[in-house]
């Protein structure tokens, strides 16, 4: 049977542009000459690269505001359906869920929001990090046996204190904002996709191999992928730049595009149809690395 085109959905997943303009432009005229035409673009954090502890400096917002407001512009040109969140090297502002500045004429920063984008398929959105551990063994199911000291990657904002941070107080402050989101999922009669710039712990696409484990995701982000493992379609997120792929939390799939920086994206495909008795299903998803 023919699928019909508002049956489907197509959604271009980037993450971690850290100003990367060139490999935003790149990314512009791959989606051109490849006839790639997504309905959605989720743009999952890290747009900027502020250091740490500078995200609140009033005079970098003011001196790089056109910059970000350039890279939204020109992934809107792919598609002007534009949803974004803000990661730990992004501004404060974009935080602040009571008065965020308005970037772009189409664009939303889902940060602690919910969005209907298809009929009954929800989006809930969180931003920013945890801070990150490291070590040498493999933690599956057992995070509370790591050594929370070794804390490799800080948090923003989920960060108590920018000298010593202490892993549980910044799950916990993350914790508190999940919170937030929680009864939109909870009344939500549909499916819904779950948007954050940070990963699930123990999830493959938010630990990084490098000359240790940098695991970079959020154990309270797990709990909640499993609370609603039965409505979550997928979870989408990014942070973690060379974990590209898809993982799982239970039966909730997560997808990670990898890092805008490194020229890498990925397109996730959604169907509704009779064959899918009429609930959103995923269709397909595709990792794709640009070629200059």
């Amino acid at each position: 049977m023919s699928i019909k085109t508002n049956d489907r959905l197509v959604i271009l997943l980037c993450s971690d542009t850290h100003e990367s303009v060139e490999n935003v432009n790149l990314l512009v005229s791959y989606c051109k000459q490849n006839s790639i035409n997504p309905d959605y673009i989720f743009c999952l954090g890290d747009i900027m690269n502020i250091s740490t502890g500078s995200q609140g400096d009033e005079s970098i917002y003011n001196q790089k505001l056109l910059e970000l407001k350039n890279i939204l512009t020109s992934l809107e040109s792919i598609s002007p359906n534009l949803i974004y969140l803000p990661g730990n090297h992004d501004f404060l502002k974009l935080f602040n869920i009571e008065d965020c500045p308005k970037i772009t004429e189409n664009s939303i920063n889902l940060h602690l929001k919910s969005h209907i984008i298809k009929d009954d398929l929800l989006l809930v959105g969180i931003g920013g990090s945890i801070c990150s551990l490291s070590t040498d063994e493999e933690f599956y199911h057992a995070y509370k046996n790591i050594d929370k000291n070794n804390i490799e990657w800080k948090g923003y904002p989920y960060i108590d204190n920018m000298e010593s941070p202490n892993y549980d107080k910044s799950d916990e402050m993350f914790k508190n904002d999940l919170e937030k989101i929680d009864s939109y999922v909870n009344e939500h009669k549909g499916k819904v996709l779950v948007l954050s710039h940070n990963g699930p712990f123990i999830s493959n696409t938010a630990n990084q191999y490098e000359e240790k484990i940098i695991y970079s995701g959020s154990p309270s982000l797990n709990e909640f992928l499993i609370k609603y493992e039965n409505k979550i379609l997928a979870h989408v997120h990014g942070h973690t730049h060379e974990a590209q792929g898809m993982g799982k939390v239970h039966n909730v799939k997560v997808f990670n595009p990898g890092a805008l920086l490194l020229k890498r994206f990925g397109l996730l495909s959604l169907v509704k149809n009779i064959e899918s008795n009429y609930i959103w299903k995923i269709e397909k998803y595709e990792q794709i690395n640009l070629i200059d």
